[in-house]
């Protein structure tokens, strides 16, 4: 943006002064943080704007450390006189408390040194956009949707949208980190009717942090259509044991579930199927996960994380062994664990060496698996369940859509079932997880 060094600059103004003031109000440690976030989007739906807004916002956050109490305040009003009524205030109420001897800022080790080089997360092009190209770009993708959709579309739908953001933080023990960045993303979906019964509808997105990387708004409606139509004609099959490949775009609903349990909260709080296992084999030898923040033009990639605490590639299955949980200072202070980080940012598999054509030439007998509907998780059994669509496939190719289906597992042995890894990582999210083969399974059906 053409005004980032006076913007932040008031931010750095902004957080210095809500430091002072909490500090001459007695409190020990404080972490400010100040944020501007700039949204735009526009929908398209059969040929009229459904919706069309944008807006800008800020805001202020303090995390106070008073004589052993801590409390997390926040507020968007920024004025000076405000902002010295917000932090009396948030004092006042932090003093209320009971005492955690455990709340402390990070220590000043764990930031950053230095800052990595351009990870490329910021696109001076999105000064190039206004109302009209961001309607231009969605009308395209929701005509080419129609277009492909077929003499039975009910309805075909886009959208496009972007985000700029800037975030500064300041902690009192000696942090200061600045990040702007940008996000791009663009949609298109259909519903149509199927002669059978039923009205199958899927979609196609891109999201990128530059501009030039979306996916072409034609291509993107092409794709939404040809989803939508490979639908025609789903139904259920009988229930069975049967090995699966999850889609790229399915898995990460999965992968998320995995990795709720693997966090110093989740341990201290008896909330982990995986308590007491790390360095235990959890998954085949076969899947190497890990978490990197320095993606470059990554969904998920910064220069620290929400505490301040540089971030670094943090490996969390090594050969099927569970080698690293997520650790923030505080629950790492109770359980006694070295920080890593608390958040997640892109969470990668080590890719195979097949496609998912290729991968689908392995089943005799599976399912394609390009949708979880509903169901649920428990991170402390590591028993799921979900509804599932996708495709029924027979002698290596896709025989028949099929839906209405249910598999149910447990965490705790459904990941050592990998048989393959694919090589086709999701792109449009911070999770690049590639196509997974694994089973057999449970499949319930009818």
């Amino acid at each position: 943006m053409k005004n980032t060094k006076s913007s932040r600059k008031h931010m750095e103004k902004t957080a210095s002064f809500l430091i002072e003031k909490a500090k001459k109000a007695g409190c020990k440690q404080i972490s400010a943080k100040i944020s501007k976030n700039r949204s735009n989007k526009v929908a398209y739906r059969d040929g009229k704007w459904e919706e069309i807004k944008g807006s800008t916002t800020y805001g202020a956050n303090v995390k106070l450390y008073i004589d052993g109490k801590y409390a997390s305040h926040s507020t968007s009003d920024l004025k000076k006189e405000s902002l010295e009524k917000f932090i009396k205030e948030a004092v006042t109420l932090t003093r209320y408390l009971e005492k955690d001897k455990d709340r402390h800022l990070p220590s000043p080790d764990l930031y950053p040194k230095s800052k990595p080089g351009n990870l490329q997360i910021f696109d001076n092009n999105i000064d190039s956009l206004d109302l009209a190209k961001r309607k231009k770009i969605a009308k395209i993708a929701g005509d080419s949707a129609r277009s492909h959709g077929g003499k039975t579309l009910i309805s075909a739908s886009s959208g496009f949208g972007d985000n700029y953001s800037e975030y500064l933080m300041v902690n009192s023990n000696g942090f200061t980190g600045f990040e702007k960045r940008t996000s791009f993303y663009l949609y298109a979906g259909l519903s149509i009717m199927d002669p059978a019964g039923g009205r199958p509808s899927d979609y196609a997105v891109s999201s990128t942090r530059y501009l030039a990387d979306l996916t072409k708004a034609p291509q993107i409606g092409k794709l939404a259509a040809e989803r939508t139509t490979s639908r025609l004609g789903a139904r259920k099959i009988k229930s069975g044991k049967l090995p699966v490949i999850i889609e790229n775009r399915a898995a990460r609903r999965v992968m998320a579930e995995l990795l709720s349990p693997l966090s110093a909260r989740a341990f201290h709080s008896k909330q982990s199927c995986f308590d007491k296992s790390i360095g235990k084999q959890i998954a085949s030898s076969k899947l190497q996960l890990f978490d990197n923040p320095l993606l470059t033009k990554g969904l998920g990639t910064g220069y620290f994380d929400s505490e301040g605490i540089g971030a670094k590639k943090l490996s969390i299955i090594k050969n099927g062994k569970l080698d690293n949980i997520y650790v923030d200072t505080y629950y790492g202070t109770k359980i006694n664990m070295d920080v890593t980080t608390g958040d997640r940012s892109n969470i990668m598999v080590q890719s195979g060496k097949h496609d998912l054509e290729a991968l689908l030439q392995k089943l005799n007998n599976g399912i394609l698996i390009t949708h979880f509907n509903g169901g649920n998780s428990n991170s402390t059994t590591g028993d799921f369940s979900h509804g599932i669509k996708g495709f029924l496939i027979k002698n290596g190719k896709r025989f028949q859509p099929i839906k209405e289906l249910n598999i149910a597992d447990n965490h705790k042995t459904f990941w050592k079932k990998i048989q393959f890894i694919g090589n086709d990582p999701y792109q449009p999210s911070s999770y690049r997880i590639p196509s997974i083969m694994i089973g057999p399974i449970s499949v319930a059906g009818k």
